[in-house]
């Protein structure tokens, strides 16, 4: 792998990790002004404690279908997170394409 190519592939995983986290950080405030707790939304959604407590942290790729359970149980609208994750991701570091 060459070193632009390395670069490259680096910044992409650090947009991408942004993306996660700025998520995790919207569902995670969403659930405070709400005045839920983790086991509330977990309840809501049907996921666990943990899977919850998994994105707030945004520490791993999530399926479509629990963000979608996430955004419901925290009355998100959807489109607004994913644009908040791309502001995030955008802002992350300076594309390369």
């Amino acid at each position: 792998m060459s070193a632009a190519s390395a670069k490259a592939t680096a910044n992409r995983s650090a947009r991408i990790v942004a993306g996660r986290k700025a998520i995790g950080l919207a569902f995670a405030k969403a659930r405070y002004q709400l005045q839920l707790s983790v086991a509330e939304v977990a309840e809501r959604t049907g996921l666990t404690a943990t899977q919850v407590e998994g994105f707030e942290s945004g520490g791993r790729r999530q399926p479509v279908e629990r963000f979608v359970r996430m955004c419901t149980a925290l009355e998100l609208d959807a489109r607004d997170i994913i644009g908040i994750a791309d502001r995030a991701m955008q802002a992350a570091v300076p594309t390369l394409d």
